[in-house]
């Protein structure tokens, strides 16, 4: 049995409404890759850390108190075309982009349930192919010898869980909600390949009286 931690990478540029304006950390999106990282430092348990290849994911990997770990790269760890699909279910099926936290769940329901018609249509990553190559990705980095963190971004991480857990999609999408920045998310890997959720979720870092108002979600 391997076991592997994923986290998320930390806030990124809020109210953003294209990848290229999203892909970087907001001034607290910093702070919690820092105090990510000195959860990790002080628990002794991290010798090699691995993110996907975009500037969010890379800044949280980078972050101060990462900065003595090897650092690799793995662009099967990159998220989902989320503003893509996004733009389309507003353009093919009437969906409004979300303002607030409490309109996403409906919103990424339905990307959930057109995700492979708008592919089709418009020439997007497949959610199958999706799933596929982030479950790749993982089962490669759980044969590193070292301990290994790995930094993902939510809709990847989601994916692994629906992957693990075998949800339908109709189900699965409740798994994109709820993921906080910097949470943190561990896995095992049998040895036929398998992967076993463990852990989902957690904020150890973060759950404290003066940091409570520090978690964030979109």
């Amino acid at each position: 049995m391997k076991e592997i931690t994923i986290i998320r990478h930390g806030q990124a540029n809020v109210g953003a409404m294209n990848e290229a304006e999203y892909d970087r950390l907001s001034d607290l999106g910093h702070q919690q890759a820092a105090w990510s990282g000195e959860y990790f430092e002080n628990a002794g348990k991290t010798d090699l850390i691995i993110s996907g290849t975009m500037r969010r994911q890379r800044e949280t990997a980078e972050g101060s108190n990462y900065a003595s770990l090897d650092h690799g790269t793995d662009a099967r760890f990159n998220e989902m075309p989320y503003f893509e699909l996004a733009h389309a279910v507003c353009e093919d099926y009437g969906a409004t982009f979300p303002k607030t936290n409490l309109e996403f769940p409906n919103f990424i329901r339905q990307i959930m349930l057109h995700w492979d018609d708008m592919a089709k249509r418009h020439g997007f990553e497949s959610f199958g192919d999706f799933k596929a190559r982030v479950t790749a990705g993982l089962l490669d980095a759980s044969d590193a010898d070292e301990h290994v963190l790995v930094v993902y971004s939510g809709g990847v991480i989601a994916t692994l869980a629906i992957a693990a857990l075998d949800l339908p999609v109709e189900l699965g999408w409740r798994m994109f909600t709820g993921i906080a920045h910097t949470s943190q998310h561990r896995f095992w890997i049998s040895d036929d390949g398998q992967l076993n959720l463990m852990q989902y979720g957690a904020v150890p870092h973060l759950d404290r009286p003066d940091r409570r108002d520090k978690i964030t979600y979109v």
